[in-house]
């Protein structure tokens, strides 16, 4: 009777053990795994620095503007060196579209601050590059139509010593993007036509052309903001509206903060209002931010990151992109960050 007693108790140990024992994941699995840990340790590469607190209170000197901004390229050039180790690692992962844009974008952010490369593979073309970037960077305390005016200049330098050059064309498609629209579409269709250019080059300049054929029309916008609110830019007419597409994770589009909230706080009264696009895929990051910063006006947030709704819609393949509608509910101007508070005066003045 005993051993009956003790040989059920050890079948039912067993069955226990069995039934407790962990399921070993599969080799698929296990990369799976891996790759999901390697996109969130990528994430917190995304990160950008911030403005020093005291630029909330005083307006930065151009030293301290221009210290600010190589640390944002630097950032954003290590980001895309993460991303593009990401992208050779993990091929088939489901975000690696994403990861692909992310890393185009902070490239972008990298030439446009004049990051230096450690990726030479041709090391006169990387200096001939830095070079350039450098005078255009010269050229910023006279606006940002001047600076990327210098780039394309630089940028034709090296297109005729670097015939064969894909990178040239990163170059040209900074420059398109604060040149006024005719110039700008004319760089772009040249974009398009190259056979030298890269596919997500070319894709994103037919991104900028189509933004391009909205200028001078009316712009439809409709949404529930994230506060709740239900925004309709069809009913705002007679106010000027700042479009700002934008994201907490996008150092540049932070630098700009402070001139934003000082048009805004200024104009405001004077019928200047603002919608923010997110392009952020963390509502918590989002909220914090804009309850830290006081940043009071509406914001459109769907959590798709570089496939929000609107960025898809209006062609935005770099951030920040700043767009001001007149009274008329007219997309007036697609590079509102150069000289904001001067350009929504000269809308609101207009009848």
């Amino acid at each position: 009777m005993i051993r009956i007693v003790l040989a059920s108790a050890l079948l039912a140990s067993a069955a226990v053990a069995a039934e407790v024992q962990p399921k070993i994941p599969t080799p698929e699995q296990q990369a799976a795994a891996q790759a999901d840990r390697a996109y969130a340790q990528l994430q917190r590469h995304f990160t950008a620095p911030t403005p020093p607190e005291s630029w909330r209170t005083k307006a930065p000197t151009p030293a301290e503007r221009d210290a600010f901004y190589k640390s944002v390229g630097e950032s954003a050039l290590a980001a895309a060196t993460k991303a593009k180790e990401f992208i050779a690692q993990f091929p088939n992962h489901p975000k690696v579209e994403e990861v692909k844009k992310r890393e185009q974008g902070m490239r972008q952010v990298a030439v446009r601050y004049g990051a230096e490369t450690s990726d030479a593979a041709d090391a006169s073309f990387e200096t001939k590059m830095r070079a350039v970037q450098a005078r255009a960077m010269k050229k910023r305390g006279e606006g940002l139509p001047a600076a990327l005016a210098e780039m394309e200049k630089g940028a034709r330098e090296l297109q005729k010593e670097f015939p064969t050059e894909p990178r040239v064309y990163d170059l040209f498609l900074l420059a398109a993007s604060g040149l006024e629209a005719d110039a700008s579409r004319k760089l772009l269709e040249e974009i398009n036509s190259s056979a030298v250019a890269d596919a997500q080059t070319k894709a994103r300049a037919k991104g900028m052309l189509k933004k391009i054929d909205l200028q001078g029309k009316p712009l439809e916008l409709k949404f529930t903001s994230l506060q709740g609110q239900e925004i309709d830019l069809a009913k705002m007419k007679g106010k000027v509206v700042l479009v700002d597409f934008w994201a907490t994770w996008c150092g540049p589009c932070i630098a700009e903060l402070p001139n934003v909230k000082k048009a805004y706080a200024e104009l405001h009264p004077k019928g200047f209002e603002i919608l923010g696009i997110s392009f952020d895929d963390s509502e918590a990051k989002l909220t914090n931010l804009i309850k830290q910063e006081e940043m009071t006006w509406p914001q459109y947030f769907d959590g798709k990151g570089w496939k929000n709704k609107f960025g898809l819609e209006f062609g935005i393949n770099s951030i920040p992109s700043m767009w001001l509608v007149d009274k008329k509910g007219i997309l007036r101007d697609l590079n509102a960050r150069d000289d904001l508070a001067a350009k929504v005066q000269k809308l609101l003045a207009e009848e």
